[in-house]
């Protein structure tokens, strides 16, 4: 069995490894991706301070310079003769800084982001060519995370439905859709042959760590798409047994 584990440790991290021998001796930067530091200090980091700040994320990240490298390194001028790899380094450990002083507010827009991946629809996307409206307070489904971790109102939320109905409905219809799915993977978690079903528990366990690690700022639908055949498995299973259920109640009669 140990055998087994040490040839399955080096095939799946063998190639991980060489990757990062690559990055340190082409650039100095050691790390698997330079996006995980940048998105701690200009995600992370940048959604914290700005709700501290009580000012948008969009406000804070271009206070930071994170989409522009002259004002970023006007706000950090001994930056100036570091190379790519430092900058990146910094960036990582400063946005643990902001992440680590900040402990609840950090919690809070993570469970958002966490929420927001799971029920947010893609509705506004397909609407793009019918409407003028990009505001993201129009889409019920991005702001219902927001009421669940008190940063808005469900009165607030359909207040503004007037301002794009096509949006506001279409991706209304398409939450309960989700709702649907979502009913059915309730159902197959609750069942009583969920316990006794390693493959489920590993299916749920990878799930929930993909849920898990797609909060934040960024949090979103298009995050969903690892965890969405895991979702119709579970949803097509619960649904059977709700019929099923409902079926045998019809005979009893």
């Amino acid at each position: 069995m140990s055998i087994h584990a040490c040839v399955f440790f080096l095939v799946a991290m063998g190639s991980v490894g060489i990757w990062q021998v690559r990055n340190y001796v082409k650039t100095g930067y050691s790390g698997f991706a330079a996006v995980s530091d940048y998105n701690l200090y200009c995600y992370n980091g940048a959604s914290v301070i700005a709700k501290q700040n009580k000012i948008t994320f969009e406000e804070m990240s271009e206070q930071l310079g994170c989409n522009n490298r002259a004002k970023y390194l006007k706000f950090h001028p001994e930056q100036q003769t570091w190379s790519q790899s430092e900058i990146y380094r910094y960036m990582g450990k400063e946005g643990k800084k902001m992440i680590m002083s900040h402990t609840w507010d950090a919690s809070i827009v993570h469970l958002e982001g966490t929420l927001r991946t799971l029920i947010e629809t893609p509705a506004k996307l397909y609407l793009k060519r019918f409407t003028r409206q990009r505001n993201p307070a129009l889409s019920p489904s991005s702001q219902i995370p927001k009421v669940l971790t008190g940063q808005t109102t469900w009165k607030a939320i359909f207040s503004d439905f007037h301002l794009s109905p096509l949006v506001f409905f279409s991706d209304l219809s398409l939450l309960l859709i989700s709702g649907a799915y979502f009913l059915g993977v309730t159902a197959a978690l609750l069942s009583s042959n969920f316990l006794k079903n390693r493959a489920m528990i590993t299916l749920v366990s990878i799930a929930t760590y993909f849920l898990a690690v797609s909060g934040g700022v960024a949090g979103g639908y298009r995050f969903r798409l690892a965890i969405t055949p895991i979702i119709c498995l579970l949803a097509g299973y619960g649904l059977w047994l709700i019929v099923d259920k409902i079926k045998q109640k019809n005979i009893q009669q």
